[in-house]
C-alpha cells in the first residue's frame, strides 16, 4: 500500500502543481498579453451613421431651433438699434448747412456698417457655438460606444483609425452597433 500511496500522491501532487499552473497563467499572464490589445475605429463612418439616427436628428432640430430663435432676437435688436441711429442722425443734422448734413451722414453710415458687421459676428459665434455642442455631443456619444466595446472586448486602448499603420482589432463595426443599435449592413 505504500506504493499505491505515493503512487497516489505523485499523481494527486501533478495535478495540483498543472492546475495551480493553469491558474497562474490564465489570472496573470493572460490578461497581462491582453492588456496591450490595441483597437482602431473609423470615426468619419460612425458619425455618418450616427448623422442619420433620430437622436440626432432631433439633437440637430433643437439646435437649428435655438439658432433660428437667436437669429429672429438679434434681428429685431439690430432693427431697433438702426431706428436709434436713424433718429439720432436726423437730430444731428437738423440745423445743419449740407456739408455738415453730408459729413453726419457718412459718420452714421460707418455707424449702420460697423453694427452690421458686429451683429454678423454674433451670428457666427453663435453658429459656432451650436456647431461645437454638436460635435461635442457625438466625440461623447462614440467615447461611451467605444468604452462599452473595449470593455466587452478585452482592448485597454482604441485609436483613431487614421493613426493606425499596422496591427490592433477594427472595432468600427461593433462601436456602431452599440452607437446607433441595430448597426450597419455589410459589418465586418
Amino acid at each position: 500500500m505504500d506504493k499505491k500511496k505515493k503512487l497516489f500522491l505523485a499523481v494527486a501532487g501533478f495535478l495540483g502543481t498543472a492546475l495551480l499552473l493553469f491558474a497562474v497563467w490564465r489570472w496573470i499572464i493572460v490578461p497581462r498579453s491582453q492588456a496591450g490589445a490595441i483597437g482602431y475605429i473609423d470615426t468619419n463612418r460612425l458619425a455618418e451613421a450616427y448623422n442619420e439616427t433620430a437622436e440626432f436628428q432631433e439633437f440637430y432640430r433643437k439646435l437649428e431651433q435655438e439658432f433660428t430663435q437667436f437669429g429672429q432676437a438679434l434681428q429685431e435688436e439690430t432693427a431697433e438699434q438702426l431706428k436709434a441711429l436713424e433718429k439720432e442722425e436726423e437730430n444731428a443734422k437738423k440745423g445743419k448747412s449740407t456739408a455738415v448734413q453730408s459729413q453726419i451722414a457718412e459718420e452714421y453710415g460707418t455707424k449702420r456698417r460697423d453694427l452690421y458687421a458686429e451683429q454678423q459676428t454674433k451670428l457666427e459665434n453663435k453658429r459656432a457655438e451650436l456647431n461645437d455642442r454638436l460635435n461635442q455631443n457625438l466625440r461623447q456619444r462614440i467615447n461611451e460606444a467605444a468604452g462599452k466595446v473595449g470593455k466587452r472586448e478585452g482592448v485597454t486602448l482604441i485609436l483613431l483609425d487614421q493613426v493606425v499603420y499596422y496591427g490592433g482589432k477594427d472595432l468600427t463595426g461593433q462601436v456602431l452597433t452599440a452607437l446607433v443599435g441595430s448597426g450597419e449592413k455589410g459589418n465586418d
